[in-house]
């Protein structure tokens, strides 16, 4: 638990004798997976790209349609 607010973990690490060890969790690790792999595989940079396009193409598209 690391809580940039409540400060959880900095609150068991001053704990004597703590046995705990800071782990990151699942959803944490799979996130700084795909942000390194969006910015450093060149595979993964085009196809982040690509995605990022056609989001921008349909949504463009929505919104004339809508205001034409």
């Amino acid at each position: 638990m690391s809580g940039k607010d409540s400060r959880v973990q900095e609150r068991f690490r001053n704990e004597d004798d703590n046995p705990c060890v800071f782990v990151h969790c699942y959803a944490h690790r799979l996130n700084l997976v795909l942000t390194v792999s969006a910015t450093e595989v060149d595979l993964g940079k085009e196809f982040f790209d690509m995605v990022r396009k056609m989001l921008s193409f349909i949504k463009n598209a929505i919104i004339h349609q809508f205001v034409n």
